[in-house]
């Protein structure tokens, strides 16, 4: 659940992550994805193809994690 880009945006998406789904940190370095625990602050790049249903489904091919000082 988080915030879109644009008023078309989603507000909730399920993004899969993959093997080639890159993680990192707000400089580009690589995160564990032990990171990636409910309610850390993300942002999701992924498509551009997502599915129909409610919640949308997508599979992320970067995912930034947010540092709370950031």
């Amino acid at each position: 659940k988080g915030e879109g880009l644009t008023e078309t945006a989603p507000d909730e998406i399920v993004l899969t992550l993959g093997a080639d789904t890159a993680i990192v940190d707000g400089k580009g370095n690589p995160v564990d994805k032990s990171a990636l625990v409910k309610g850390a602050n993300i942002v999701g790049f992924y498509g551009p193809a997502m599915t129909k249903s409610l919640p949308p489904i997508s599979n992320a091919w970067k995912i930034v994690v947010v540092a709370e000082q950031e």
